[in-house]
């Protein structure tokens, strides 16, 4: 594309960011992001969403942090997608208080109030993210070996 004279733009870059999200892939899409902020691009709420995404299928929440912050410094407000990838990334590392904590923050950030006349309500991701950072967090920790543990086997 480059070597065509074609320069990316952010749309493009958010389909990068977006195709190294679903594959888990976090230090790729952290590549593509800086390579959009170092192209003078401004990286916008789909792009800082992809992110948050790659951070949940990564299970690092801390990163999310870190991205949720740097959002939030462009001034670009979460929306339930953001919150959402949040809260999976810490269901992902049995984050329950974590998980809880930014579920009580939408509330009170007013993602969930109506806009034009829609009620918004936590979706069904947001509850089952947080159900699955609590049942993350009653897996025991040990296992038989060479068997993997999938947190339903709590149930």
């Amino acid at each position: 594309m480059q070597l065509n004279g074609v320069q990316p733009n952010v749309i493009t870059l958010n389909s990068m960011l977006d195709a190294c999200a679903k594959r888990g892939r976090l230090g790729p899409a952290e590549w593509w992001f800086h390579f959009m902020e170092d192209s003078n691009l401004e990286p916008n709420q789909v792009s800082f969403c992809a992110l948050l995404n790659a951070c949940a299928k990564a299970q690092n929440p801390k990163r999310a942090q870190v991205w949720f912050d740097k959002m939030l410094g462009y001034r670009i407000a979460a929306d339930i997608v953001a919150y959402n990838a949040f809260i999976a990334a810490c269901a992902g590392q049995a984050n329950v208080a974590k998980a809880e904590e930014l579920l009580t923050e939408a509330r009170a950030e007013g993602i969930f109030k109506s806009i034009e006349g829609c009620q918004l309500e936590p979706t069904q991701v947001t509850y089952n993210a947080v159900i699955s950072s609590k049942s993350q967090a009653s897996v025991p920790k040990t296992q038989i070996p060479g068997r993997k543990t999938h947190f339903y086997s709590s149930c």
